[in-house]
């Protein structure tokens, strides 16, 4: 018999009330700013509070279901979460809908570098009431999400878009350094150009398009001012104003290296031409995506432990989840992965056709190759500065090859059954899970 798969889709709205802190790029104290509070453990340093939203920043929840499956995805305009948020979120969920328990929530940022400072990196704490409002519209967006299931049937395709540059260069004593923009013969380390689309049509016609992309959502930079949810929010609307109805869920891929070619601009010129070339390219995609012809719904979840990079006394914790419809396969890691990882889990796991999403669950800073340790430089070496907790680089070398190596036995359901139940250790809670 046919499996069924339903989807069901919502939104809130998470934009900061004007005056909160924005995340990344503080600037530097001035003697005119004698009233203005420091970034904790940084006392030259003010956050960016923006006193008004270019755009407002969204919560898109998606929730899968078969018979024998649930799992709820919802990919929000923030740089990334915070593991505090992840299980606050995912208890307000279980209270309203018993069935998406746990780690069946995942959660992922768009890594917007204007909206609300949820790495607590820039003045920010889990505990201020904005962050708790912000939790409490995610979690009923999903429980809004579970509402509205109704059977789907999935539609998947593939373009490439050469709308990025890899930002790490090589010197010639081999040390790494950055390059902000795309530099014809300069910037000629790898990339995923592959732009992937999942279509999932109701009765009605398209009811979500999921698009996958790989880039640092940077368009904008230190000079801008308002909060913003950068070219994915952008891409988004001209998406839903391309299929009335549905709702455009962006993901981002393993962007920890990786930069659209023009970014960090203080007005939004290049924000609105990176999303709209984004959103034909999802169009265009859309349009002409095949129907996938098994919707059996399978999800695996697995946490792993790591020594801190500065500590070994402290243990860093990834969750990893692996998705599939059929034989197209999702895999989800926290933190910023370098896109050689990205390269190398599709690779593996052809012929099936595979994207790897990247800023989910609780963070783990930047996730370079071993070969990017040696290197050095930005998203390798450690910010002293950083509390341990939340260090821009906590993974020691050898980690983002041993999760890929996990993720992709996940993905192809190695070591353990397909659909057989077994208990899981989530952050205190022990609950069964796939």
């Amino acid at each position: 018999m046919q499996a069924i798969l339903k989807a069901g889709t919502a939104q809130a709205d998470i934009t900061p009330p004007p005056g909160s802190i924005m995340a990344c790029f503080p600037r530097r104290r001035t003697p005119h700013d004698p009233g203005n509070p420091s970034i904790p453990g940084k006392p030259d340093r003010i956050p960016r509070c923006p006193g008004r939203a270019h755009d407002r920043l969204k919560a898109r929840a998606l929730v899968l279901a078969s018979e024998s499956e649930i799992v709820a995805l919802c990919v929000c305009d923030v740089p990334h979460f915070d593991r505090v948020d992840v299980d606050r979120i995912r208890a307000m969920t279980t209270k309203r809908v018993r069935e998406l328990s746990g780690c069946r929530v995942i959660l992922a940022g768009t890594h917007t570098h204007s909206g609300a400072d949820t790495l607590y990196l820039f003045g920010n704490e889990p505990s201020d009431p904005v962050i708790h409002e912000m939790d409490a519209a995610i979690a009923a967006a999903i429980e809004e999400a579970y509402n509205d299931l109704e059977e789907v049937t999935p539609y998947v395709g593939r373009t490439d878009l050469h709308l990025t540059h890899n930002r790490r260069v090589r010197d010639e004593d081999g040390k790494a350094r950055m390059a902000m923009e795309y530099e014809e013969g300069i910037t000629t380390g790898p990339v995923d150009p592959e732009l992937f689309v999942l279509r999932l049509d109701s009765a009605r016609g398209a009811k979500a398009i999921l698009f996958n992309y790989t880039a640092h959502a940077l368009t904008l930079g230190p000079a801008n001012t308002e909060f913003s949810a950068d070219y994915p929010g952008e891409a988004c609307r001209h998406i839903e104003e391309a299929f009335p109805g549905a709702l455009a869920i962006f993901t981002n891929g393993a962007a920890g290296n990786v930069h659209p070619r023009q970014c960090m601009r203080g007005d939004f010129e290049v924000m609105e031409k990176t999303g709209k070339d984004l959103a034909e390219g999802v169009m265009r995609t859309a349009g002409k995506a095949r129907c996938l012809p098994q919707l059996n719904l399978v999800h695996e979840s697995r946490i792993l432990t790591f020594p801190h990079v500065r500590d070994p006394c402290i243990q860093v914790k990834p969750e990893i989840h692996a998705v599939r419809i059929g034989r197209f396969a999702v895999g989800f890691v926290p933190g910023e992965f370098f896109v050689e990882f990205q390269l190398a889990f599709k690779k593996r796991l052809r012929p099936d056709p595979a994207v790897l999403v990247g800023y989910c669950g609780g963070w783990t800073g930047y996730v370079p190759t071993c070969a990017d340790y040696e290197a050095g430089g930005y998203g390798v070496t450690e910010d002293t500065a950083d509390p341990l907790e939340r260090s821009r680089t906590s993974l020691p070398p050898g980690a983002g090859e041993q999760i890929i190596d996990e993720l992709v036995g996940l993905a192809q359901g190695t070591g353990t059954e397909w659909g057989q139940d077994r208990p899981i250790q989530c952050t205190g809670m022990s609950f069964t899970g796939h």
